[in-house]
């Protein structure tokens, strides 16, 4: 089975622009629902609430499953939400139990955290990153429960889900397969403002839960960048070969890192410079699989101090659409144990038996960068079943060839994308 695909996705558990989906299948019979808070209401947190191990942990976990997916297609676009994926997964793990738990926390870092640990950390993320105080972004990020009708799940589970993650709970008759589909695909399509049109294409039959994650994500660029000096060049998509790409171009100031192995810029987002799309090219003669392993050892380099730089950035105007089937990567991280119909238990979810297992785990995004700023978008899908120094020379930056590039919130340094950029003309 191909790890990544770009067709439609089936059932599974992650997306977002991020939405994220989750089908589990056990026993429920209650139904809530939990709207979303408005966009003018007040924080309930600061950044100082927001216990660090709860990013480091997204951060960390995100990178590896990047690293991951660009290795199974080395010369493809991956696009990849960290937030979507971990948060979804979250979801699951607070149910989770036994080695199963020992599993999925080991997985996602949250090996120093109990649930309700890692539910208030995220508690306090979501609503941060829901509540930006910067006018030049607009981000919003959502869970749901979709309930088989007349299966009992613990009221435990589904009240924690409510608090610490936000989730919408709604009761379906799964037997009614189109009208159910059409909710939740419904459901993830508003919720990434139309960017992510569909995250399932069928219901399994032992599908008792899906878990729905939905991140939209849009920023202004500091400093836009001028039309007038997008101009056509060649970007490199390989030692061999070139491609025309329309590249934009603009000087200034910015936070700048340089390397033997790679150049890094972070390019301001927000009117107040709330978030960066970061962008780290490779030195030629060294690899882009180089630089990833890079970042999958240490998440730090994208978020670490830079000193500012006088320079000139040259970016390709690129958008990107990419889905992937997570199962296989998250297996290799040491997730196998929740994918198991004998050995995975979710005891916290819904009683046993039958036991709830992982059946699969997909993820769909969203890139656009233009002029004017960012748009992103995730949807994931998880799908549980019931089994038996600096230079003071201005530097020039022209990101002609693969390079990786990453959306990272600056107040609570939450990566809330990252992806490798091969070909800017699509796959």
């Amino acid at each position: 089975m191909t790890i990544r695909k770009r067709r439609a996705l089936a059932t599974g558990l992650m997306a977002a622009l991020l939405a994220t989906t989750a089908a589990i299948t056990g026993c429920a019979n209650k139904e809530k629902e939990k709207e979303n808070p408005p966009e003018t209401a007040e924080r309930r947190y600061q950044a100082a609430d927001l216990d660090p191990r709860t990013v480091a942990a997204s951060n960390a976990f995100g990178l590896k499953l990047f690293e991951r997916l660009r290795e199974a297609e080395p010369g493809a676009n991956v696009w990849v939400s960290p937030l979507s994926v971990s948060s979804a997964l979250a979801v699951a793990y607070s149910g989770a139990s036994g080695k199963t738990a020992e599993a999925m926390a080991g997985t996602l870092g949250l090996g120093g955290l109990s649930a309700k640990e890692a539910g208030d950390g995220y508690r306090k993320l979501l609503d941060l990153l829901n509540r930006p105080v910067d006018p030049g972004i607009g981000m919003a990020t959502a869970n749901s429960l979709w309930l088989k009708e007349g299966v009992p799940f613990r009221d435990a589970y589904l009240q924690d889900a409510e608090a610490d993650y936000g989730a919408e709970l709604r009761t379906l008759d799964f037997a009614k397969k189109a009208d159910a589909l059409k909710a939740m695909n419904g459901w993830v399509k508003e919720r990434t403002n139309g960017r992510i049109q569909k995250i399932l294409e069928d219901i399994d039959p032992a599908a008792v839960l899906y878990i729905l994650n939905a991140v939209s994500y849009r920023a202004a660029w500091t400093k836009p960048f001028n039309a007038n000096n997008t101009e056509e060049a060649k970007f490199h998509v390989s030692e061999t070969e070139a491609i025309p790409a329309m590249m934009m171009a603009q000087g200034g100031t910015y936070e700048y890192a340089e390397t033997d192995d790679y150049q890094a810029i972070r390019l301001p987002l927000g009117k107040n410079a709330s978030a960066a799309f970061v962008v780290l090219l490779p030195k030629p003669g060294v690899t882009l699989g180089s630089l990833t392993d890079k970042l999958a050892d240490d998440p730090a380099l994208l978020t670490a101090d830079w000193p500012r730089r006088l320079g000139q950035i040259e970016l390709p105007r690129f958008r990107v659409e990419d889905s992937s089937e997570l199962n296989d990567s998250l297996k290799a991280l040491g997730m196998g144990e929740a994918f198991d119909p004998k050995r995975a238990s979710f005891a916290g979810i819904a009683p046993e038996p039958p036991n709830l297992y992982i059946g699969r785990v997909l993820h769909k995004t969203f890139l656009d960068v233009n002029e004017d700023g960012v748009e992103a978008a995730a949807a994931t899908s998880v799908e549980m079943l019931a089994g038996a120094a600096p230079a003071e020379d201005p530097f020039r930056m022209t990101v002609d060839r693969p390079f990786v590039a990453a959306i990272v919130d600056a107040e609570t340094g939450a990566v809330l994308f990252v992806g490798a950029v091969a070909n800017p003309g699509g796959d």
